[in-house]
């Protein structure tokens, strides 16, 4: 084919119907239409994500496709936004993009009997407010600002001044009794994508309420290293990216 917006349209529309029928099953005789929304309703991801977008592209190509030609060619062309996006969702179907190595990195953690005082000065330092906390190899939970406030908060009126002391004694594992639940976070395993990630932080009906964190594993698992952290501070950068 040419090289013409149209033809780069179709290009990609075309890329993408090859793509459905791979991933479904289903031969050419299934519009395109009815393979954005066999896989939409099964899965989240790109297709689910973009299927409005979509939806409209498929009008849009037999608006192309059956137009009438002048010289061979189309007359109306798909304006170049129209063919940016339909490229940039061809390219998040086919080839989505992986939480590594965009999230991957050192990840600070600590153990069980690491002072509380060591940790809010780290966390203070380096701007965080989640900590995997880690014993024996294994992910055993995460500290979270919001769990250390709702300690200070019980703890409060245990100094005769008035003030919170925090010392060696006071240990993470007697700070996270306080957190608001223990499931708050998940793992993701190294090619998990950035959908996947996002799908991560959604709230289900009968959740409490949102993750603090994913966290990022070879295999998902909470007795491997840690390669990487999300946390909700990231999720606009990940929806844009989307």
């Amino acid at each position: 084919m040419g090289n013409t917006p149209a033809d780069q349209f179709l290009d990609a529309f075309n890329e993408i119907e090859t793509w459905l029928q791979g991933t479904l099953q289903e031969d050419k005789t299934t519009g395109f239409a009815q393979l954005v929304r066999q896989q939409a309703s099964r899965t989240t991801g790109p297709v689910r994500t973009h299927k409005d977008d979509l939806l409209e592209f498929a009008d849009l190509r037999n608006a192309i496709v059956h137009s009438e030609r002048a010289g061979g060619e189309v007359i109306a062309d798909p304006r170049s936004e129209v063919v940016e996006k339909i490229s940039h969702i061809r390219d998040a179907i086919i080839d989505p993009p992986s939480v590594i190595p965009g999230f991957g990195g050192d990840v600070t953690t600590v153990r069980e009997d690491t002072p509380l005082s060591r940790v809010v000065r780290k966390m203070q330092e380096r701007n965080y407010s989640q900590v995997p906390v880690e014993e024996n190899g294994q992910i055993r939970g995460l500290l979270t600002a919001n769990t250390i406030a709702r300690w200070a908060g019980a703890n409060v009126e245990q100094d005769a001044s008035g003030e919170i002391l925090l010392t060696d004694e006071t240990t993470i594992s007697s700070v996270q009794s306080h957190a608001e639940r223990e499931e708050n976070y998940k793992f993701l395993d190294r090619e998990a994508t950035l959908f996947d990630a996002a799908e991560a932080f959604q709230v289900e009906p009968d959740d409490y309420g949102p993750i603090d964190a994913a966290l990022i594993t070879e295999n998902g698992r909470p007795d491997e290293s840690l390669l990487g952290i999300i946390t909700m501070a990231d999720l606009p950068a990940i929806y844009e990216a989307l």
